[in-house]
């Protein structure tokens, strides 16, 4: 991913954590995909501005993460007509390797969280079980405002993201043609190395 996309998640990468909530409370609450935003936002800032340590912060936080994004369906679409050349066992051992990929990559970035607020600004229903949730992150020392758009999917009792638009810029079209250029110039293990490079805890 692009230095420029992976910056801006890491900044609201925490914004998006209130929604893994869904997935254990959808089947006993009647909140819309908006009210849990805003009903449940604070919980996770909350972990964020307390005194726990940052290695139980990072575990609760990645157990959000991967209850809310949907890393299985995210790492099909952007490998494209790729996926249909991989055998089982590297679509199993590539699948693995996103999932570690995006964790390593974004979950340790809540240490850059600053005291930004979200601002849910609606909610539109694509139909078919998919929403789009609008945002705004406020940052409390510049008042900047950084809008994010989720793309969700019900899913069972709950919500998984499926892409994340952070001023304009989409995750899975930013990862489908970084990955397809990969897969076409370099092949399978190529891609397999650059999910795996430490180099991405650091970007």
């Amino acid at each position: 991913m692009t230095m420029q996309l992976k910056n801006i998640i890491a900044i609201i990468v925490f914004s998006l954590l209130p929604l893994a909530a869904y997935s254990e409370e959808a089947a006993h609450t009647t909140a819309t995909p908006e009210s849990f935003v805003q009903n449940t936002s604070s919980r996770v800032i909350a972990l964020l501005k307390s005194r726990t340590s940052d290695e139980s912060k990072q575990k609760q936080l990645t157990q959000m993460f991967l209850q809310v994004m949907d890393s299985d369906w995210i790492g099909k679409f952007v490998l494209g007509k790729h996926w249909q050349t991989l055998s089982d066992d590297q679509k199993r051992t590539y699948l693995k390797n996103y999932r570690k990929y995006l964790i390593d990559s974004y979950v340790p970035k809540f240490r850059q969280y600053n005291d930004q607020a979200i601002h849910v600004k609606g909610i539109k229903d694509l139909g078919h079980g998919q929403f789009l949730v609008i945002t705004d992150i406020v940052s409390s020392s510049s008042q900047a405002n950084t809008k994010v758009e989720y793309r969700i999917q019900a899913a069972g009792d709950g919500y998984k993201i499926h892409d994340i638009v952070a001023e304009g810029v989409s995750l899975l079209t930013t990862q489908r043609s970084e990955f397809s250029s990969i897969m076409s110039n370099e092949g399978f293990d190529a891609l397999n190395d650059r999910l795996l490079s430490k180099d991405n805890d650091n970007n």
